[in-house]
């Protein structure tokens, strides 16, 4: 069998261990944690496969590193340096150990494409956006928090790092700021998000007094009337505006606005403590088996239950003002 003990995988970069569960690609041999791999779903170097490029084993590179072997050979002459990443292996070798740059090609990337086709390395995108994967958010490590966001953890996780270490809760996230409610249903924050989206119908209430006493203007003006008419009407009319009126306005919009500026500055820190809670309570739940199902069930992002929520709310906001 095999030993990938010092290797390291290509994902969350950290080191793998015989006791892993460990995943190898089959075509070129990189070894990965299962969880890793099915996460980003191919071999992060797909775009070598069909080569004569294959995977170099931690073990492999220390033999080339070794004084008997390629050192001494370039001492001696009989070495190569890689004009990739200059690292010196043996003589006999095709493919540099280290990068799997291909000594003897003719090719150089001024001239053109080979074959009639370019040979474009694959860009791999750290789905921890760059955090030591032993980063520690909240007591909890990055590397556990990747697979219950999910979904968009280039951004979240150094976020989420970042306000840990400084101990802040304030950041930016326009989503969060632009719809409040659906974000957090998006995110699976359900109590945060039904009380955001409460305070959202509020607001709406609040403003009924105010589209009533316009439409009412607006019913008594002819058809094919202009907006300007209607402005017209409107400031013939400021008299219908009374006190009442203009106060539920003027506290809607405190109101929704309030709740858009809390979210886009306290979105993320209520998702990161979501995040955290959450993994802190699977992490004690027993079995690894059942914290896989437990992080599928309360972790990634949820599709259906804010978009039931919009429709709810649009088809509750038009038989109020059928109702009115």
């Amino acid at each position: 069998m095999i030993s990938y003990e010092g290797d390291k995988c290509p994902v969350c970069h950290a080191i793998l261990f015989d006791d892993d569960d460990i995943v190898v690609c089959p075509d070129c041999g990189t070894p990965y944690h299962r969880d890793c791999y099915e996460h980003i779903g191919q071999c992060v170097n797909a775009g070598r496969h069909g080569t004569n490029w294959r995977y170099v084993h931690e073990s492999e590179k220390h033999a080339a590193d070794s004084p008997d072997q390629d050192v001494a050979g370039a001492q001696a002459g009989r070495g190569k340096k890689c004009p990739n990443c200059g690292a010196i292996s043996s003589s006999g070798t095709i493919f540099c150990p280290y990068c799997g740059y291909q000594f003897g090609s003719a090719y150089n990337p001024g001239q053109g494409p080979i074959n009639g086709s370019y040979d474009y390395p694959v860009r791999v995108i750290d789905p921890l956006g760059g955090t030591d994967p032993r980063a520690d958010i909240d007591g909890v490590p990055a590397s556990a928090l990747m697979p219950f966001i999910a979904v968009n953890t280039q951004r979240y996780i150094p976020k989420f790092a970042n306000m840990s270490q400084k101990k802040k809760k304030a950041s930016w996230n326009w989503a969060a700021f632009l719809i409040p409610g659906y974000w957090l249903l998006y995110r699976k924050c359900y109590t945060e998000g039904i009380i955001a989206l409460a305070i959202s119908f509020i607001s709406m209430l609040l403003n009924i007094p105010m589209n009533t006493v316009t439409n009412s203007i607006a019913n008594t003006l002819p058809y094919g009337s202009s907006y300007g008419d209607l402005f017209d009407a409107i400031s013939n009319n400021l008299s219908l505006y009374t006190p009442g009126v203009i106060i539920c306005a003027v506290l809607s919009i405190v109101l929704i606005l309030g709740l858009m500026i809390f979210m886009g500055i306290f979105g993320d820190s209520i998702y990161k403590r979501h995040c955290v809670n959450a993994v802190r309570e699977i992490t004690e739940s027993g079995d690894t088996q059942k914290q896989h199902e437990l992080t599928a069930k309360k972790g990634s992002v949820n599709f259906i239950v804010p978009i039931a929520a919009y429709a709810a709310y649009y088809f509750i906001s038009i038989i109020i003002s059928l109702i009115l």
